[in-house]
């Protein structure tokens, strides 16, 4: 690609190793900005877990995966080939001179989501699985490793990844780059940030990594003394009653939980609720903060790398320790104490949801390519 005239359209291959669905994070994600790629007139082709053979899934599929992308690189011939993380490596190593720019792109680095995991399996006193331990912790990390070592660009979602990357894998510091993630703002924001109710929200999985029990010691200290104050849990991907069994009974009828949802959905989902946690112990970014924020919510973020992502403490949002209740539920009392407080947060963090447009992210993105093709 270099040498090329900068502002030529592009072929650029995205890939991602998931089934496209737009109401799922990975997947909707590189489905969005191959969206706005081709609204800037560049040609685009996604590679997906949609390209397997049918019936190929676990780690068959990430097996496989590689050998479907370098084939669709070879027939395609891209400018571009944008890969999520251990996608990449087979592709990357058989281009010739003068092949396409060979990106990587992080969703939340594998090795850090692993070492996330082995410490939940830890607390809870089991040991994963034989299979989980040859491929998820295994064969699988040193093919993300390999698929990042040998991109021209690695395109990272926090600082914690970027160093990871560069001290642990060996990547060049110059190929590094932090990427930003954007949100649909049509739809989700709001005019008059809401700031004022006691409704609180959760959004994302039900597990120990997004923090569920520092929510649970946290709000149940909260609600106890309020008896206004309901809490809000979305896209909790497990039922009402698993959740509940965190809860005393008595709280029971002040919380609401709601499975899945479809995207269209969230902004009503948002609608009554002022304050949004965000407690993770892990997160590559944390996209539902920039939700949140576009729909009028002040936010408060744990202090892990990607969950604070964008977040100014005091400016648009609050930051608490990670797996500190106490520290949690101060927050959350400042914010239904003080609503004005939360009016400000939550103004502020609209302005930085409205710069996270789609549109915006696909451009940042772009100018990297070019860059890295000078």
């Amino acid at each position: 690609m270099s040498g090329r005239r900068d502002d030529r359209p592009l072929r650029i291959l995205l890939s991602i190793h998931h089934r496209l669905d737009r109401d799922t994070g990975a997947a909707g994600v590189v489905m969005r900005i191959g969206e706005e790629y081709r609204r800037l007139g560049h040609a685009v082709r996604i590679v997906s877990h949609d390209d397997l053979p049918m019936g190929i899934t676990g780690p068959a599929a990430g097996i496989l995966f590689p050998w479907i992308l370098a084939r669709a690189v070879k027939r395609w011939h891209p400018d571009v080939v944008d890969a999520s993380s251990g996608d990449g490596w087979l592709a990357f190593a058989r281009r010739g001179s003068g092949g396409p720019l060979c990106v990587t792109h992080s969703h939340g680095l594998e090795q850090l989501s692993s070492a996330s995991e082995i410490a939940e399996a830890a607390r809870e006193g089991r040991r994963p699985g034989l299979s989980k331990r040859l491929w998820r912790h295994g064969l699988r990390l040193r093919l993300v490793a390999r698929s990042f070592v040998s991109a021209d660009l690695a395109l990272v979602l926090n600082d914690a990844e970027a160093a990871y990357l560069e001290q642990r894998v060996g990547v060049r510091s110059a190929a590094i780059r932090r990427i930003q993630l954007g949100t649909d703002l049509a739809g989700m924001a709001v005019e008059t940030p809401q700031g004022s109710s006691g409704d609180v929200v959760q959004i994302g999985a039900y597990s120990w990594r997004k923090g569920v029990h520092v929510t649970a010691h946290a709000m149940a200290s909260v609600m106890a003394e309020r008896p206004d104050v309901t809490m809000t849990f979305v896209g909790t991907g497990k039922s009402r009653e698993d959740v509940l069994t965190d809860y005393p009974a008595h709280l029971h009828p002040r919380i609401r939980v709601v499975p899945r949802y479809a995207n269209a959905e969230l902004p009503g989902l948002l609608a009554s609720g002022s304050v949004c946690l965000m407690p993770s112990l892990f997160e590559g970014y944390g996209i539902a903060k920039i939700e949140a924020m576009a729909a009028g919510l002040a936010v408060v973020t744990s202090d892990d790398p990607g969950s604070r992502a964008d977040i100014v403490d005091g400016v648009n949002g609050l930051v608490v320790p990670r797996g500190d209740p106490p520290a949690l539920a101060a927050a959350v009392r400042l914010l239904l104490d003080h609503p004005g407080k939360a009016r400000a947060l939550a103004t502020a963090g609209r302005a930085t949801a409205k710069a996270r447009s789609w549109s915006a992210v696909a451009r940042e993105r772009l100018a990297l390519y070019r860059t890295a093709c000078r």
